[in-house]
């Protein structure tokens, strides 16, 4: 997603200097991206110091933003506030929306599920944190529900995932597997789904690995993060290769060229189809099942049932059904032209 935002203004807006945490990505991701690295730091720790008193011309050549110089929050959580996550993440935004407000910024929640809100601390502290925001765009249905519901007093309108405008790119050593299926679990699953999500996980990936090979296909077990790696490494076992790519650009380029997806990782699942590389799904939120509806392939989102007829009826027709094919460029026209819309909407907001 910072790469996203980082090529929205590389190209429309080249005097605004993007800045994210550290953490984020190191200083050669960054810059690729065309990001500098934003210092925090409570009022008088050593980071706040050097931020206010450093000479300007060596922050910016060394691509260093002072959190006191930031004019607006861009919000790219994609899915942080709601019930699944607990009370401290609305908490840290409303101490947040406060603060910023207070320094004059413009704040907007980029597209991103939220919800829900049956926690009624919960509920009240992203309420109360909608009061400073200038914006919201819930990327779902459900998650716009959740803010109806909520009578959040911030203008919001639903936008898609906006990770489409990041570019794919390819590399000359993964060559070996173009046109491979890919397979991208989630630790998520076994952290966050239900009982039968973690009881039944590994298995559904066996029976996916098993049917793949029957077919003459070349199952590759893809680790999208730094997290699924040990995930990723058992699915894979001694059956089928494993690529641990820390790149996101080239995580993207590699689904882009793959024939199909097999998986849980949500952007992994939004750069597929936005390829038009048909994917089958597992989930554990309701983004899940919004994201296939807006592609019109819902019957594509499996649970986690050892049925082997129905996995093997979900990549039949997500391979060789010429409707799935017709679906996918459908909503990846439509998800450009609302991106397009949203990052014009952010425009008239900020500017």
């Amino acid at each position: 997603m910072a790469h996203a935002i980082g090529r929205w203004a590389g190209t429309t807006h080249n005097d605004v200097c993007c800045a994210v945490q550290p953490a984020c990505d190191n200083f050669r991701g960054r810059g690729r991206a065309g990001l500098s690295a934003l210092i925090q730091g409570d009022k008088f720790s050593k980071t706040w110091f050097f931020s206010k008193y450093a000479p300007e011309y060596f922050l910016q050549q060394y691509g260093i933003v002072a959190d006191q110089s930031v004019d607006a929050t861009l919000d790219a959580s994609g899915f942080a506030y709601g019930d699944q996550w607990g009370r401290a993440k609305t908490e840290e935004l409303l101490t947040n929306a406060r603060k910023w407000k207070k320094q004059g910024r413009k704040i907007i929640l980029l597209p991103q599920s939220v919800g829900t809100f049956n926690d009624q601390a919960i509920a009240d502290n992203f309420k109360k944190a909608c009061d400073n925001i200038d914006y919201i765009f819930p990327r779902d249905k459900i998650s716009v529900e959740s803010m109806k519901h909520l009578d959040v007093q911030v203008p919001f309108e639903r936008s898609p995932d906006f990770t489409i405008l990041a570019p794919a790119l390819t590399c000359y050593q993964y060559r070996e597997y173009h046109g491979a299926t890919w397979l991208i679990p989630n630790v998520m699953i076994l952290e966050k789904g239900s009982d039968l999500h973690r009881a039944n996980y590994l298995e559904f990936f066996r029976i996916v690995i098993a049917n793949l090979l029957a077919r003459g296909e070349r199952p590759v077990v893809l680790a999208h993060s730094q997290g699924d790696r040990e995930l990723s490494r058992t699915i894979a076992g001694n059956k089928v290769p494993l690529v641990t790519e820390k790149d996101p650009l080239m995580i993207k380029g590699l689904i882009s060229n793959g024939r199909l997806v097999v998986g849980s990782r949500y952007h992994a699942i939004v750069s597929a189809l936005c390829s038009l590389v048909p994917a089958v799904g597992v989930g554990w939120s309701h983004k899940y099942s919004c994201l296939f509806s807006d592609f019109g392939i819902t019957d594509l989102l499996l649970q986690p049932i050892l049925s082997n007829q129905k996995i093997d009826e979900a990549i039949t027709k997500a391979l060789e059904c010429p409707t799935t094919a017709k679906s996918l460029e459908r909503g990846r026209d439509e998800y450009g032209q609302k991106t397009t819309a949203m990052w014009n909407c952010v425009e008239q907001v900020l500017f």
